[in-house]
């Protein structure tokens, strides 16, 4: 699933559809226009009100040992009271994790079944406010009968970045059901898009398509696209 850009002012639930079978529409609420184009490689992107909500469903089995969840953002000074920027819930061992910013701290928590916290860690973000565009990377996955996960965040045009992670000695991996945004006023301001959920674990091949693929060759241009449309294809020279 994936937001793209080149979105009008909306005041009303809306649906993007996502370019792969049997994935539900994202519904987003009340994002301003789409103005903000500090991202070489996209179209301008929505930028949300103090009452933006995001809402999506990931379907069933396509998560079943783990997940990795990547978007982009840019929020120029952190929030003042705590805000919540992502909700995953799922199952196993962790049922909900909450990434959320209280004024110059985040925090990444895992709720177990009964709302207890069973794995969290946090961090003053450097590099994350007032730094232009970001990107995130947020995973987890089964690890030698233990559950493993990693908050990554650096600048979306490149350069050095930071993470958090742990591991819940004993923890169980479970398919994520659902993601999403709350409206809250901490969030006025925050440009976001390009929501992506696959079944991976530290993968990078989609870095490089904030930057525009900057200094690639036509020849592996080529090669590249015709190697992710599965496409046989014979390049000569550069």
């Amino acid at each position: 699933m994936e937001i793209t850009g080149a979105l009008n002012a909306l005041s009303q639930p809306s649906t993007f559809q996502s370019p792969l079978a049997g994935v539900k529409d994202l519904t987003l609420t009340n994002i301003s226009t789409s103005t903000d184009s500090g991202i070489v490689g996209s179209e301008p992107l929505p930028t949300f009100t103090a009452s933006s909500a995001l809402t999506a469903a990931i379907p069933a089995g396509t998560l079943a040992t783990m997940m990795q969840v990547d978007w982009y953002y840019r929020q120029d000074t952190p929030p003042a009271a705590n805000t919540t920027l992502m909700v995953v819930n799922g199952s196993g061992s962790v049922r909900q994790w909450v990434v959320r910013a209280d004024v110059g701290t985040l925090f990444i928590e895992g709720h177990d079944s009964t709302g207890a916290i069973v794995t969290s860690q946090s961090s003053s973000p450097l590099g994350v406010y007032g730094a232009g565009w970001q990107h995130v990377r947020f995973q987890m996955q089964n690890n030698a009968g233990d559950l493993q996960w990693l908050y990554e965040w650096f600048p979306a045009l490149g350069g050095a970045g930071f993470f958090l992670g742990d591991t819940l000695v004993g923890g169980t991996y479970g398919q994520a059901t659902t993601l999403s945004i709350p409206a809250q006023p901490g969030l006025a301001g925050m440009a976001f898009g390009h929501l992506n959920v696959q079944h991976d674990y530290n993968n990078g091949d989609n870095d490089n398509a904030a930057r525009g693929w900057v200094g690639e060759t036509p020849a592996e241009r080529i090669t590249r696209i015709c190697a992710e449309e599965n496409v046989p294809v014979t390049v000569t020279g550069s």
